[in-house]
């Protein structure tokens, strides 16, 4: 039986070495993957990423937005019969 992995080609400097063989692009891509993943992962475990919540119910600036918004509004009239 032949083992593709030690086969020899006519173009191998030496007779006897096995042939070189490099990664696949898909397994470098999903390796890459894995690895930030864990680092992601690892990184929330260990509260390194700053939290999404306030601790008021609403910052200056989301107070000063619905104010905006609040005073654009037309005032709704009372429909005449």
């Amino acid at each position: 039986m032949d083992n593709s992995n030690n086969m020899t080609t006519s173009s191998s400097p030496t007779p006897g070495a096995p042939r070189q063989r490099k990664i696949h692009p898909l397994v470098a891509t999903a390796a890459g993957a894995v690895i930030i993943a864990s680092l992601a992962a690892t990184a929330a475990v260990t509260s390194f990423f700053p939290k999404a919540s306030s601790t008021s119910p609403t910052n200056d600036q989301a107070q000063a937005a619905q104010q905006a918004a609040q005073q654009q509004k037309p005032a709704p009239q009372a429909a005449q019969a």
